[in-house]
Protein backbone atom coordinates (compact mmCIF):
# COMPACT_ATOMS: atom_id res chain seq x y z
CA UNK A 1 0.00 0.00 0.00
CA UNK A 2 2.81 2.85 1.14
CA UNK A 3 4.26 2.03 -2.89
CA UNK A 4 1.18 3.36 -4.53
CA UNK A 5 0.70 6.80 -2.72
CA UNK A 6 3.65 8.13 -4.39
CA UNK A 7 2.17 6.87 -7.88
CA UNK A 8 -0.98 8.50 -6.94
CA UNK A 9 0.67 11.57 -6.16
CA UNK A 10 2.88 12.03 -9.02
CA UNK A 11 -0.84 11.46 -10.88
CA UNK A 12 -2.25 13.95 -9.36
CA UNK A 13 0.42 16.43 -9.93
CA UNK A 14 1.03 15.61 -13.53
CA UNK A 15 -2.50 16.17 -14.20
CA UNK A 16 -2.30 19.91 -12.40
CA UNK A 17 -1.03 21.45 -16.10
CA UNK A 18 -4.54 20.84 -17.10
CA UNK A 19 -6.07 22.71 -14.91
CA UNK A 20 -8.44 25.89 -16.60
CA UNK A 21 -8.29 28.91 -15.49
CA UNK A 22 -11.80 30.77 -15.60
CA UNK A 23 -10.74 33.94 -17.31
CA UNK A 24 -7.87 34.12 -20.06
CA UNK A 25 -6.65 37.44 -21.19
CA UNK A 26 -5.33 37.44 -24.94
CA UNK A 27 -4.67 40.67 -27.33
CA UNK A 28 -7.16 40.44 -30.09
CA UNK A 29 -5.04 39.30 -32.92
CA UNK A 30 -4.58 35.86 -30.21
CA UNK A 31 -8.50 35.11 -29.59
CA UNK A 32 -8.50 32.22 -32.27
CA UNK A 33 -5.09 31.01 -31.34
CA UNK A 34 -6.26 30.22 -27.80
CA UNK A 35 -9.71 29.56 -28.55
CA UNK A 36 -8.32 26.80 -31.11
CA UNK A 37 -9.73 23.22 -30.09
CA UNK A 38 -12.36 24.47 -28.03
CA UNK A 39 -16.37 25.81 -28.88
CA UNK A 40 -16.32 29.65 -29.45
CA UNK A 41 -19.19 31.41 -27.45
CA UNK A 42 -19.69 34.91 -28.70
CA UNK A 43 -22.62 36.87 -26.81
CA UNK A 44 -23.31 40.22 -28.70
CA UNK A 45 -24.66 43.83 -27.19
CA UNK A 46 -27.97 42.33 -28.02
CA UNK A 47 -28.04 39.88 -26.12
CA UNK A 48 -27.92 36.96 -29.31
CA UNK A 49 -24.78 33.96 -29.03
CA UNK A 50 -23.05 32.61 -31.80
CA UNK A 51 -21.46 29.62 -31.71
CA UNK A 52 -19.18 27.70 -33.39
CA UNK A 53 -15.54 27.53 -34.38
CA UNK A 54 -13.51 30.48 -34.32
CA UNK A 55 -11.79 30.82 -38.00
CA UNK A 56 -10.11 34.20 -37.47
CA UNK A 57 -10.04 37.86 -36.91
CA UNK A 58 -9.90 41.36 -38.54
CA UNK A 59 -9.39 44.36 -36.88
CA UNK A 60 -13.01 45.58 -37.61
CA UNK A 61 -14.64 41.82 -36.87
CA UNK A 62 -14.36 38.15 -35.36
CA UNK A 63 -15.35 35.17 -37.85
CA UNK A 64 -17.02 32.25 -36.40
CA UNK A 65 -18.19 29.12 -38.22
CA UNK A 66 -21.54 27.58 -37.05
CA UNK A 67 -22.97 24.57 -37.91
CA UNK A 68 -23.40 23.91 -41.56
CA UNK A 69 -21.54 25.62 -44.15
CA UNK A 70 -22.43 29.03 -42.37
CA UNK A 71 -19.86 31.59 -41.57
CA UNK A 72 -20.34 34.28 -39.23
CA UNK A 73 -18.47 37.59 -38.67
CA UNK A 74 -19.26 39.56 -35.98
CA UNK A 75 -18.15 43.77 -35.80
CA UNK A 76 -15.85 44.11 -32.81
CA UNK A 77 -17.86 46.75 -31.46
CA UNK A 78 -20.63 44.40 -31.24
CA UNK A 79 -19.40 41.60 -29.06
CA UNK A 80 -20.27 42.12 -25.18
CA UNK A 81 -18.20 38.59 -24.40
CA UNK A 82 -16.72 35.78 -25.67
CA UNK A 83 -16.57 32.37 -24.14
CA UNK A 84 -14.68 29.33 -25.03
CA UNK A 85 -16.71 25.84 -23.64
CA UNK A 86 -14.56 22.38 -23.59
CA UNK A 87 -16.40 19.29 -24.63
CA UNK A 88 -16.17 16.34 -21.69
CA UNK A 89 -14.35 13.63 -22.00
CA UNK A 90 -12.37 15.17 -25.05
CA UNK A 91 -8.91 13.67 -23.46
CA UNK A 92 -10.08 9.86 -23.55
CA UNK A 93 -11.79 10.11 -26.94
CA UNK A 94 -8.65 11.88 -28.85
CA UNK A 95 -6.67 9.34 -26.80
CA UNK A 96 -8.72 6.29 -27.89
CA UNK A 97 -8.59 7.78 -31.83
CA UNK A 98 -4.72 8.34 -31.91
CA UNK A 99 -4.22 4.64 -30.17
CA UNK A 100 -6.52 2.95 -33.15
CA UNK A 101 -4.82 5.00 -35.48
CA UNK A 102 -1.75 4.04 -34.62
CA UNK A 103 -2.71 -0.17 -34.45
CA UNK A 104 -4.07 0.64 -38.33
CA UNK A 105 -1.01 2.17 -39.41
CA UNK A 106 1.01 -0.90 -37.77
CA UNK A 107 -1.49 -3.19 -39.56
CA UNK A 108 -0.84 -1.36 -43.31
CA UNK A 109 2.72 -1.38 -42.56
CA UNK A 110 2.55 -4.96 -42.42
CA UNK A 111 2.61 -5.59 -46.06
CA UNK A 112 5.79 -3.43 -46.95
CA UNK A 113 7.73 -4.37 -43.39
CA UNK A 114 6.82 -6.72 -41.04
CA UNK A 115 9.26 -5.49 -38.51
CA UNK A 116 8.01 -2.56 -38.18
CA UNK A 117 4.58 -3.45 -37.67
CA UNK A 118 5.62 -5.69 -35.39
CA UNK A 119 7.31 -3.29 -33.13
CA UNK A 120 4.83 -0.19 -34.32
CA UNK A 121 1.35 -2.08 -32.76
CA UNK A 122 2.37 -2.94 -29.22
CA UNK A 123 4.20 0.37 -28.98
CA UNK A 124 1.30 2.07 -29.82
CA UNK A 125 -0.83 0.32 -27.44
CA UNK A 126 1.63 0.57 -24.76
CA UNK A 127 1.77 4.24 -25.29
CA UNK A 128 -1.82 4.39 -25.30
CA UNK A 129 -2.06 2.65 -21.93
CA UNK A 130 0.67 5.15 -20.13
CA UNK A 131 -1.42 7.85 -21.02
CA UNK A 132 -4.74 6.66 -20.14
CA UNK A 133 -4.52 7.49 -16.46
CA UNK A 134 -3.53 10.76 -16.45
CA UNK A 135 -6.32 11.47 -19.17
CA UNK A 136 -9.20 10.04 -17.15
CA UNK A 137 -7.80 12.24 -13.99
CA UNK A 138 -7.70 15.24 -16.45
CA UNK A 139 -11.68 14.26 -17.83
CA UNK A 140 -12.49 14.00 -14.39
CA UNK A 141 -11.28 17.32 -13.15
CA UNK A 142 -12.99 19.11 -16.22
CA UNK A 143 -16.41 16.80 -16.01
CA UNK A 144 -18.38 20.19 -14.88
CA UNK A 145 -15.63 22.69 -16.48
CA UNK A 146 -18.05 25.66 -17.39
CA UNK A 147 -17.41 28.02 -19.99
CA UNK A 148 -13.76 30.09 -20.14
CA UNK A 149 -14.03 33.76 -20.42
CA UNK A 150 -11.65 35.33 -23.02
CA UNK A 151 -10.91 38.87 -22.21
CA UNK A 152 -9.69 41.14 -24.99
CA UNK A 153 -6.86 43.53 -23.85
Amino acid sequence: MRSLTPKLLILAVSALPLFAADLVTVDWNQVCYKAAGYRLLATTVTGETVAGACLGVTSTDLSVKTRGPTIVKIPRGELRKIRMHRSKAQLLRSLFAETVGGVLFGAAAFTHDPLISILWIPGALVWGAVRVPVYAVADLVHLDDGDTEIKVR
